[in-house]
């Protein structure tokens, strides 16, 4: 591969696609040749085609318009919708085949697609958890504490609440 490597943001198992990173260095963005080039912004870059990818083939979409560096991403289950978390708390969420933003919202610490997609485990930097619709972000059901991380199983029917370090985990059915 040609140019500067890029890092690793998530991996869509459905569609076999991968988001990457791309290197930010102003003073050299859009002057390298091929499609790793440096950017001047935080930008996301979404990967098709990855069994016949070669270093000039150029990403299937870019995703621009962040505050800061995303440290987190994920694509929903069926690969349609991708989140991103950046340092500064802000959730994004796109549609993953458009690239369009379908939503964002401010003071997220942590994010994850429920099983099926429709839904978003978030844990806010307030403190409080919830289930948060994947398509408008509106609150669906709030948490006690402690409920930083979630786990699912049952095909996302089973979630258990969780803090590291706390003596309490809580099992819930969720609809």
């Amino acid at each position: 591969s040609y140019g500067p490597y890029e890092r690793l943001l998530a991996v869509d198992r459905a569609g076999g696609r991968l988001a990457s990173l791309p290197v930010i260095d102003p003073g050299q963005a859009g002057q390298a040749v091929g499609a790793t080039r440096p950017v001047a912004m935080p930008t996301v870059r979404i990967w098709d085609n990855l069994q016949d990818w070669h270093s000039d083939m150029p990403a299937a979409l870019e995703l621009t318009g962040f505050d800061s560096l995303p440290y987190r991403g994920a694509f929903s289950e069926d690969g349609t919708r991708f989140l991103t978390l950046e340092e500064g708390g802000m959730l994004r969420l796109w549609d993953a085949e458009a690239g369009s933003l379908l939503m964002q919202r401010e003071g997220v610490q942590a994010a994850y697609f429920v099983p099926g997609g429709e839904a978003l485990f978030l844990q806010l930097t307030n403190g409080e958890s919830w289930i948060a619709g994947a398509k408008e972000g509106a609150l669906r059901q709030q948490f006690p504490l402690p409920a930083a991380e979630a786990l699912f199983g049952e095909g996302g029917r089973v979630m258990v609440t969780y803090t590291p370090g706390e003596p309490v985990a809580r099992l819930w059915r969720l609809p």
